[in-house]
């Protein structure tokens, strides 16, 4: 069901992207004929009906995952039992002339209590792989690359995820940063690991994995390779969010980068971990 919310989301904004090359096409068209502006006018009012829609979508979709996420379960219960005996004794004295004759009656009570008590499962010790942990990273990260030693210190850099914790094989993820004069893009489907971090840093998840690479530079070939890839993302409730990738390649380390922490804002990056 989460990964049905998922593709949908996706193809929102593949539908996003088609009105708003609809609406650069009559733009562009406005500026070489001069009777075109009703054109644009008609393109807006389409494009103002199909976001609307939308918006529709959205709302039921959210509901969808608000039902989803109360089936989840993240704790499990035992039960234990605890005996009490409890022992009453009552005394009954008869006389008879000059004889006193007292006779003792022991009665045993014995209760039971139970006791219920709820365990969380998360280990304070060890990393988890999902779908143990139960960690999801769905949609968009973007901020400026830190590393002053990075050929790209101080441009954009956006990474685009889309893993669920128990879908193996539809895994993805894409990077791209660039500069006036080259650009690195990156991109990594299954072979992908997420693990959550203890529960003493429960605002971390780090992804590994391997994928392709290509540089291209101005003037020159494009360099095209594998490499491996770690991207650390800290989800924090309080606080800055940021993410770190780092992309090192075994054969051809001029295709190494590292971005350094990045701060991220208004992205629509959903971080989730039961931990």
């Amino acid at each position: 069901m989460l990964v049905s919310i998922a593709l949908e989301e996706i193809s929102l904004s593949k539908l996003i992207d088609a009105e708003k090359d609809k609406i650069l096409f009559v733009l562009d068209e406005c500026k070489h004929k001069d009777s075109a502006l009703h054109d644009a006018i008609a393109i807006n009012k389409s494009v103002d009906s199909t976001i609307k829609n939308m918006i529709k979508l959205q709302m039921l979709l959210q509901f969808k995952l608000e039902n989803v996420t109360e089936l989840i379960s993240t704790t499990t219960t035992s039960t234990t039992t605890t005996s009490t005996t409890t022992t009453t004794t009552s005394t009954r004295t008869t006389t008879t002339k000059s004889t006193t004759t007292t006779t003792t009656h022991t009665t045993t009570h014995t209760t039971t209590h139970t006791t219920t008590s709820t365990t969380s499962t998360c280990s304070t010790t060890t990393k988890k792989e999902c779908c143990e942990c139960g960690c999801s990273v769905i949609g968009k990260g973007r901020g400026c690359v830190t590393n002053k030693r990075d050929k790209f210190h101080c441009e954009i850099a956006t990474f685009q995820a889309f893993i669920f914790s128990c879908d193996f094989n539809n895994r993805s993820l894409r990077y791209s940063v660039q500069n006036d004069v080259d650009s690195l893009s990156f991109s990594a489907f299954a072979s992908i690991k997420i693990e959550c971090q203890d529960c003493e840093h429960p605002d971390k998840i780090v992804i590994q994995g391997k994928g392709q690479i290509k540089k291209k530079l101005k003037c020159q070939p494009d360099i095209v390779g594998t490499a491996n890839f770690t991207l650390t993302i800290w989800n924090k409730v309080l606080g800055k969010n940021e993410f770190k990738m780092e992309i090192i390649s075994e054969t051809k380390p001029e295709l190494n980068h590292n971005s350094g922490v990045v701060e991220f804002k208004n992205s629509n990056l959903k971080v989730e971990s039961s931990c």
